[in-house]
């Protein structure tokens, strides 16, 4: 069973925030004020794609050894990927600087389980403790790459693995409602944002994502897997996924609200498939896929 982290968790995250002195606002280029706001994590937990459970066993069975002890999800967020693993392993740590983000992170009955507000790249714990550590959705944000990996190897166990968690851009199966979202995709958010602009790298980082993480230097040789899904879902709620995105969080931020492209993109899907309802299913891919390395020393 599965439970929203409780009243006694958020005040040992209070704690951990005074005892720091961490604070969301000074975190890498912005992120955790695009991710941050109460309302945006808790649609993050609700409407981004979930991880399969053949995803997590296939990834977990290439531990070169048979320790299950300590795992690390670094930028948890809500949880979404750590409440996943936390059954395969003795004790489990996400990692995310949204103070809100950990509040909507969710307990798994019977599993020893820690959410703490923190860097990626000054990762709590002592030298080569970690047997299994992971970032969903999240690793094109941890520039410079070389520091993160660098703090990656030094918490891993020799024979510890890295994986990165990641899907591309989930895509309309038919063709003509996938033209519209390619306009949405490429063309409002695309050219809305410009590479360095402060508070989000849609245009550097969505490439990055789209190939797989093929162009990041990862510090050893990689397996990479990719997991393609379809699945049905409402117009609403792939309209609520859009909404969970860096970009148009950011677009929305510098118009104040007042350029919202979701409800043309909506009318023109359901236009494209003859839909009447926003409770209406459509037919959506999502590329899943992982990237592991092994620290072998």
């Amino acid at each position: 069973m599965t439970t929203l982290v409780g009243h006694k968790v958020r005040e040992n995250l209070n704690e951990v925030l005074n005892d720091s002195g961490f604070n969301p606002s000074t975190t890498v280029d912005g992120r955790a004020d695009l991710f941050g706001h109460v309302g945006q994590a808790a649609m993050y937990r609700e409407f981004r794609p979930q991880y399969s459970k053949q995803m997590i066993e296939t990834v977990v069975s290439r531990l070169p050894h048979s320790d299950r002890g300590l795992y690390i999800d670094i930028a948890c967020g809500p949880g979404t990927l750590t409440e996943l693993v936390a059954p395969y392993f003795s004790k489990t740590l996400g990692i995310d600087q949204s103070f809100e983000q950990l509040k909507c992170a969710a307990i798994v009955d019977g599993c020893d389980m820690e959410y703490v507000p923190g860097s990626a790249f000054a990762i709590p714990v002592e030298s080569g403790k970690v047997d299994f550590l992971t970032v969903a959705q999240g690793l094109h944000w941890l520039l410079p790459y070389e520091d993160f990996f660098s703090e990656v190897l030094r918490v891993l166990k020799p024979g510890g693995l890295f994986t990165a968690f990641a899907y591309a851009f989930p895509r309309l199966v038919n063709p003509e409602a996938q033209k519209a979202i390619e306009g949405f995709y490429f063309g409002v958010l695309g050219s809305h944002l410009s590479p360095g602009q402060p508070g989000c790298r849609w245009e550097t980082n969505r490439p990055t994502i789209d190939c797989f993480y093929a162009d990041i230097p990862f510090p050893k040789e990689v397996i990479t897997t990719k997991y393609p899904e379809r699945k049905w879902v409402t117009v609403q709620h792939y309209m609520n996924y859009l909404k969970t995105l860096s970009a148009y969080r950011s677009l929305l931020r510098r118009s104040e609200g007042k350029d919202d492209p979701i409800p043309k993109l909506q009318s023109d899907i359901m236009e494209a498939l003859s839909l009447e309802a926003t409770d209406s299913l459509i037919e959506i891919e999502i590329p899943f896929f992982t990237v592991s390395f092994v620290n072998s020393v």
